[in-house]
């Protein structure tokens, strides 16, 4: 190959590392190409999805509409050709059968041309065309295989830049179903409780690991749960939930594992659960610790071997889900009081997000307030612009022992009973609660355990039975209280009688 080809190939390559956007890239690809091969014209065409599958001009070089149209008809004909393996190369297309027909060829009197496939994946999508009307400058075998190689090349660059282009559109319309799907607003937020979450979430979202959400009732741990699903690989596969403290034992492992005909009262065909259902998709177990340690056990079993048998079967079947688990309650005591299986604790812990209940980020109610007061407007059909300050500052004095759940029923019910165009205090409806009037539920629980350990003296193990939690719980509460015997009034403390 010429020292000229080889100058060629280098300005290529810093042109495929530069960064001129799609259009940039392609003008002076062309360039290099035209100047390189001595063509007095070139073209580059790309199939349009919007034009039947005709071609649309890209980028050009000493072209103007009629060499676009002389161009277009020949490199559209030299497309036939290419898509039966034919390259084409003509060296005197006035003498040509295929191409002296051609209109644009006998009224310009075309001598030369060269027309390229750009190809991905064995589908042409599109052409690299040079021509020469001047008889001094022919294409020869050379410049064939020169371009044959630029296209490889071109092609190369065309399919990334697909394949990028499809991830941002992806990117787009992931970005559109979640605020779609999870348009409650219990995942708006700026505090920086929420922020750590959205962190959380994007670096557990494109792992398998199970994953358990904890937060008090109300705070949107089903949201995380939905958030996490749709932006995991598994994001178009389906998602799956089920409450198991809404559903009867006898009912949960059915509706989770399915059953066989005639395993018990009722069962009169063979059905499939939702770890069958959900195949290559999430299953949201939720309020998880409300289940029996039987069906906790054949759930360890889904989780590790990835099997599960059917209610009256033996026989096992593969499944292929991803499992996410929400909880209200401390699972460690849980654990402790024997009530939850250790091994499955230790199992669906491998990640989990603590959801902030709403008072622990009073900044963001304006922001979920607002939130609120828009979709319910819209929906009633009211024309409500905003709060008065001193209805907001109620809201974000309030306590919201209820979470996000509360404070969107009391701006639904706002919504109905304003009658001007902007929610009052009388409209809010509750009276006013500063919050340094409660007392924070950590102040209450140590003071509870100070007292029970004043009342047993210290015993470990009796405060622990007085307070209905486990004894490791209680060392936990112990360390993250800092609660020491100095710090309580013990009278003839006794050793503990473990």
């Amino acid at each position: 190959m010429s020292t000229q080809y080889l100058n060629t190939f280098s300005q290529l390559a810093e042109l495929i590392s530069s960064d001129l956007g799609n259009e940039g890239f392609a003008q002076h690809v062309l360039d290099v190409v035209v100047k390189a091969t001595n063509a007095e014209r070139g073209a580059l065409f790309m199939k349009s999805a919007t034009k039947h599958g005709g071609l649309e001009f890209i980028a050009g070089r000493d072209v103007d509409q009629t060499t676009i149209k002389d161009a277009g008809e020949l490199s559209h004909t030299a497309i036939l050709e290419i898509d039966k393996n034919q390259v084409v190369f003509i060296q005197d297309a006035l003498s040509d059968p295929k191409f002296n027909i051609k209109k644009s060829v006998m009224i310009n009197q075309i001598h030369s041309l060269l027309c390229i496939p750009l190809s991905i994946s064995g589908t042409v999508v599109g052409a690299l065309y040079c021509d020469s009307r001047v008889p001094g400058r022919i294409f020869g075998s050379q410049d064939k295989d020169f371009l044959l190689t630029v296209s490889k090349i071109l092609a190369s660059v065309i399919e990334k830049s697909v394949a990028f282009q499809a991830m941002n559109e992806e990117n787009i319309l992931l970005k559109s179903k979640i605020i779609k799907e999870i348009g409650s607003g219990y995942l708006l937020g700026k505090a920086k409780p929420m922020k750590r979450i959205y962190k959380l979430i994007d670096s557990v979202a494109e792992t398998n690991s199970p994953v358990l959400v904890l937060g008090e009732t109300g705070t949107g741990k089903g949201m995380i749960a939905r958030l996490i699903h749709l932006k995991s690989p598994r994001r178009n596969k389906k998602f799956l939930a089920i409450n198991c403290g809404t559903i009867p034992e006898t009912l949960l492992e059915s509706e989770l594992f399915g059953h066989k005909r005639g395993a018990f009262t009722g069962a009169v065909s063979d059905k499939h659960g939702l770890l069958e259902e959900g195949e290559g998709g999430t299953i949201f177990l939720d309020e998880i610790s409300n289940t029996s340690l039987s069906f906790q056990g054949k759930l360890l079993e889904a989780i590790e071997e990835k099997v599960i048998r059917r209610v009256g079967e033996t026989v096992t079947r593969n499944i292929d889900v991803r499992f996410l688990f929400a909880t209200n309650k401390d699972l460690e005591i849980e654990v402790e009081d024997g009530r939850f299986r250790r091994d499955l604790y230790y199992r669906i812990n491998v990640f989990n997000i603590e959801v902030p209940p709403l008072r622990e980020r009073a900044s963001d109610v304006p922001l979920l307030a607002q939130f609120f007061l828009d979709r319910y407007s819209k929906e009633i059909g009211k024309k409500i612009d905003g709060f008065t300050s001193e209805a907001m500052q109620r809201l974000r004095e309030y306590m919201w022992s209820g979470n996000v759940r509360e404070l969107q029923n009391v701006i639904e019910r706002a919504v109905v009973l304003a009658k001007g165009h902007v929610i009052s205090v009388q409209d809010i409806g509750f009276d006013k609660v500063k919050r340094d009037e409660i007392v924070p539920l950590k102040e209450i629980r140590k003071e509870a355990i100070i007292e029970a350990l004043n009342t047993t003296n210290w015993n470990i193990k009796k405060t622990a039975e007085l307070l209905g939690i486990g004894r490791r719980s209680l060392h936990r509460y112990i360390k993250e209280f800092d609660i020491t015997e100095s710090s309580t009034i013990v009278i003839n403390p006794q050793p503990d009688s473990d």
